[in-house]
């Protein structure tokens, strides 16, 4: 990355990449990460823990998303939702055995980018 990679940009988002020492460095092409945290439904529902694991792709354009929940901190719930292809799908499963498709083409694909 250089600086004049970074022309252009809204300055705040400027300043954060060169606090974040991109500049001078490869450019990033890609991204995985795990993370902990909570998830809720609604605002008045209650919190539930979450592991998630993410990975992003600016080569192929992907994103791959998947979640574990413990719904009411008893049974596993896991939440997937992809963007591949132009297209983008979202669906879950309780106790990874009962399917629950949420979402399908083009709502979902808009919803994804």
């Amino acid at each position: 990355m250089t600086e004049a990679d970074l022309d252009g940009l809204p300055p705040v988002a400027a300043r954060y990449l060169r606090a974040m020492g991109v500049v001078g460095r490869p450019r990033t092409w890609e991204l995985r990460v795990h993370f902990v945290g909570r998830f809720r439904r609604g605002p008045d529902q209650a919190w539930m823990p979450l592991d998630a694991w993410q990975y992003n792709s600016a080569v192929d354009v992907a994103r791959l998303f998947q979640m574990r929940l413990m719904f009411a901190r008893v049974v596993p719930m896991w939440g997937w939702d992809t963007y591949r292809g132009g297209r983008g799908r979202m669906r879950g499963k309780v106790l990874n055995l009962c399917p629950s498709p949420m979402a399908l083409g083009r709502s979902s694909t808009r919803a994804n980018w």
